[in-house]
């Protein structure tokens, strides 16, 4: 994500690059310098009054870099007259606003090693939006670029989509793995916190874990040394409040010896004590879960120590120690996940992975911990499970456990990658999806509930769909 600003005036022309980032083509103009776009207003303000944002971004020299390259051409309607207020950008920085002739010229600072980079147009007219691209092959460039003629066509009815980028270096350079919501009590309020395989964000140092205050991006001290792939808030009571929790397969944060997971109090970094470890030590998942005795941190992944004692693949941070659930799972744990399944239950950890067992007792790909033992949910699922969530869909009268992740039956019948847990049976949402499902979440919209799938699929409930999905209770939708 670029900087930016939500305000009105001029667009900054100074030694700093102009940069907006994964805004709506609904309804964007640009006149003397000012870069509006009606739909923003609304999505972000809720408002349906045109405001106008601005925002720049300075780019430190980055290795990951290679030419700084400059694009000219022309964009014109489907009947060749030119368009002089439209603006041009590409994915990976500049933009440019049209000249009367329709003529435009941006500069790009163009990553080592593309070969192609794609033009964008995009305006509104008084007969609607208009939005136009094409591809040019870089490679081997350097130097002035000719785009020739961009056609812009009616755009789609304006619902909100993303484009791909106004500048800067948009978002970070590696895989997110993680994401989680933390105020760490600086006065600066919540901010969305990233964990993954990247080192740098928003042209910001970030080894494997950075901050997002919603206009710029923050290193958390030096970072990891290896990806973090989860992220959780706890208090653990002490009297520190609220912290942020980091887990996954580094030794190191923020300069401090750390095995696979840490704690950020928003200004350093500190051990679990000795952390996890064992030959494939990483962790995987993180939640925090009161079953009786108070809130406490459980984590699961591959690890087969923790804290320096055994503890397979699942164990509970309550501050001070660590300590095994159990004798744990047989084999690596993905997902958590807090479910009460009805009156004289209370709330359990649900657990999914790659286990065939559970505390000794024979448990297929997920298993119950309700704070003493073990338990199997019917007969499991035949391939790992990776995501867990728990979802009300209206229909049921109370909530209920959902599974996705690589399976293909639950409970012994036909259920394609994602199935339902109603606390006796478990049942398959439709046809299901025909591949991989990485995450679940829930949202209700003000639409009605709906839970959310993404993943490495293609198709969801039979329809055709690009890795995301979501399901009303009944039916799958794209």
């Amino acid at each position: 994500m670029a900087e930016y600003q939500y305000m009105k005036g001029q667009e900054d022309m100074g030694a700093s690059r102009s940069s907006f980032d994964t805004v709506t083509a609904c309804d964007a103009r640009s006149t003397n310098g000012i870069v509006q776009f009606r739909q923003l207003a609304r999505r972000w303000g809720g408002l349906a009054r045109l405001v106008i944002l601005v925002g720049t971004v300075s780019l430190p020299g980055l290795a990951a870099h290679g030419d700084l390259i400059r694009v000219s051409g022309r964009v014109q309607r489907t009947d060749g007259r030119p368009i002089s207020n439209a603006v041009v950008f590409t994915e990976f920085g500049g933009h440019s606003e049209c000249r009367t002739n329709g003529t435009f010229e941006l500069r790009v600072d163009v990553p080592t090693g593309v070969r192609r980079v794609r033009i964008t147009g995009v305006t509104s007219t008084d007969e609607g939006s208009l939005s136009g691209s094409r591809e040019l092959a870089i490679e081997g460039q350097t130097g002035d670029i000719e785009a020739g003629v961009i056609t812009l066509s009616a755009s789609q009815l304006c619902d909100p989509s993303w484009l791909p980028s106004f500048g800067g270096i948009a978002g970070v350079t590696g895989t997110v793995r993680a994401l989680a919501v933390f105020d760490d009590g600086s006065g600066r309020g919540p901010a969305l916190y990233i964990g993954g395989d990247f080192t740098i964000a928003g042209g910001v140092l970030a080894n494997r874990v950075v901050r997002w205050d919603g206009s710029g991006w923050s290193s958390l001290g030096s970072g990891a040394n290896l990806a973090v792939r989860a992220l959780a808030v706890y208090d653990d009571g002490l009297g520190g409040g609220p912290a942020l929790y980091a887990a996954g397969s580094f030794t190191t944060i923020g300069g401090v010896a750390a095995n696979r997971i840490a704690k950020w109090n928003g200004s350093s970094w500190s051990a679990l004590g000795l952390g996890v470890g064992g030959s494939d030590g990483q962790i995987e998942a993180l939640a925090v879960y009161d079953s009786g005795t108070g809130p406490a941190l459980y984590a699961g992944g591959g690890f087969t120590i923790a804290g320096g004692s055994p503890a397979n693949r699942v164990a509970r941070w309550d501050g001070a120690n660590w300590t095994p659930l159990g004798s744990g799972v047989s084999d690596v744990v993905f997902a958590f996940v807090i479910h009460d399944e009805g009156p004289g239950n209370g709330s359990s950890l649900f657990v999914g992975g790659g286990f065939v067992s559970a505390g000794g007792v024979p448990a297929n790909r997920i298993a119950r911990w309700n704070g003493i033992a073990w338990s199997a949910l019917g007969t499991g699922v035949n391939n790992a499970v990776r995501a867990l969530e728990v979802f009300d869909d209206g229909l049921g009268g109370k909530p209920m456990l959902y599974a996705a992740g690589s399976f293909t039956m639950a409970g012994g019948a036909p259920a394609s990658r994602v199935a339902r847990w109603d606390g006796t049976s478990w049942s398959a949402l439709g046809p299901g999806l025909n591949d991989t499902v990485n995450a679940l979440k829930s949202l209700d919209d003000d639409s009605g509930p709906l839970l959310y799938a993404t993943g490495a699929f293609s198709s969801a409930g039979g329809t055709a769909t690009s890795r995301i999905a979501r399901w009303n209770g009944s039916r799958t939708s794209v």
